[in-house]
């Protein structure tokens, strides 16, 4: 649909638009993206799905923006990495 296309195309205006997305497919797009490596721990997580829109200047903010949002843990370790479960 249109509205895919355009949430698709809008890391070209500087954000980043997931709609009723699985967890699985906005992970992917944040690692893109950001200079940390998130990893999803529990299976469950990685189908449901949430929506995110967040500019790609402000994508750290992601993963808070998630936690408040679901009942999700963030975890973050050395070397960059970020458990979710």
């Amino acid at each position: 649909t249109e509205a895919d296309l355009s949430a698709a195309m809008a890391w070209r205006t500087g954000r980043l638009v997931y709609v009723s997305q699985p967890m699985w497919r906005i992970v992917a797009g944040l690692n893109r993206w950001s200079n940390k490596q998130i990893m999803i721990l529990d299976p469950a997580i990685s189908h449901r799905e949430a929506t995110l829109i967040i500019s790609i200047d402000t994508i750290e903010n992601a993963l808070e923006h998630l936690r408040r949002a679901l009942p999700i843990r963030i975890i973050e370790a050395p070397g960059g990495y970020v458990f979710m479960s």
